[in-house]
């Protein structure tokens, strides 16, 4: 590595999102999903408001929750059922009694 004066270098964590441009790709991504919906179907102010609302839900739930804190409401209020197989270490979500 140079030890260029002229060059600055962003530091990276080992727990920072990954980036597209300055927006975590979670945060970007569903907006070019609707842009290439668009492209599909053809229903642009539909999927186009639908990638701006996501926009500005995940930054004002990022902002004010931890991380993970929307994936573990879904899981809590039982909509990933059929979608996640119950196993020894992910217990069924409608069940909140447990037993030893």
């Amino acid at each position: 590595m140079d030890d260029n004066p002229n060059e600055y270098r962003l530091p990276k964590r080992v727990n920072d999102p990954i980036l597209l441009w300055f927006y975590p790709l979670q945060q970007v991504l569903p907006l070019f999903f609707a842009i290439g919906a668009i492209a599909i179907m053809g229903h642009t102010l539909m999927f186009l408001s639908f990638g701006f609302a996501w926009f500005f839900l995940f930054d004002y739930v990022d902002a004010r929750f931890p991380r993970g804190f929307l994936l573990h409401k879904v899981y809590w209020a039982g909509l990933t059922k059929g979608f996640v197989k119950e196993t020894k270490t992910v217990p069924d979500a409608m069940k909140r009694e447990f037993f030893q």
